[in-house]
């Protein structure tokens, strides 16, 4: 409330400056979150990505990689021009590309790996092993959450493991989705399916171990967002949710 009394209080002093002001749809939608809306300003979602945008961060993407690296300007140019050509010969990457964060996702498998998989599902099973692989290391030097794991109680297990956990989150979500649309869980319902795969687990709180999951969602972007002020949670894109 008082960032909003500060960029409110900013523009009514400064009329003549134009102003945007970014969040996070989830953290900005819905009733829940009137108190932070700033009254009277219109609001729009970022647009997805266009073809060129796509191309004009792998340029930089892999120009970044090769300095940090040190790497040759004939590995960087020839890295450049491989993903340049699979995202403009294949319909598939394109539309995967459209969201920042896969594309981010993308260009690290291709780094990882030299190439982009021709079957679109062992390109989507390495998304999945890296976005898991995120919440392996989440936070370890920048916040007091720590890694999925160790949050949940469980500081022995990976995140590899929740891979059944995720498989029927996604066929709980698919169930529910309209034809085209990418399914939502409740709270409720993904809170339930965390507390069932705890309990095989023989949490020693499986109930903690589930309000934990939910808070680390929310608060930390993973395999399953908290959209929708927190109420829903879905896969960052359709294909995930399919493939799992």
């Amino acid at each position: 409330r008082k960032v909003v009394r500060a960029v409110q209080s900013f523009a009514q002093r400064f009329r003549r400056i134009r102003m945007v002001v970014a969040c996070r749809v989830r953290a900005y939608e819905g009733e829940r979150n009137a108190a932070w809306q700033l009254p009277g300003w219109p609001t729009a979602t970022l647009a997805d990505w266009t073809l060129g945008q796509m191309q004009a961060f792998i340029t930089a993407w892999y120009r970044t990689v090769a300095e940090l690296r040190m790497r040759t300007e004939g590995w960087r140019d020839e890295r450049q021009r491989t993903l340049h050509r699979a995202i403009a010969m294949r319909e598939d990457l394109q539309h995967f590309g459209r969201q920042p964060l896969m594309i981010t996702v993308m260009a690290l498998v291709h780094l990882n790996d030299g190439r982009i998989p021709e079957e679109r599902a062992s390109l989507y099973g390495r998304c999945i092993d890296i976005l898991l692989g995120q919440w392996e290391i989440a936070g370890k030097e920048r916040s007091d959450y720590g890694t999925l794991m160790d949050y949940l109680g469980l500081p022995d297990a990976d995140a590899q493991s929740l891979r059944p956990l995720l498989g029927k989150a996604a066929y709980e979500a698919h169930r529910a989705a309209q034809p085209g649309e990418v399914g939502s869980l409740s709270r409720a319902v993904l809170r339930t399916l965390v507390d069932d795969e705890l309990k095989r687990r023989r949490h020693p709180n499986p109930s903690l171990g589930a309000d934990k999951f939910l808070e680390y969602t929310d608060l930390r972007a993973g395999l399953i967002q908290a959209s929708d002020a927190g109420d829903a949670y879905r896969f960052p894109h359709q294909t995930f949710q399919e493939y799992l």
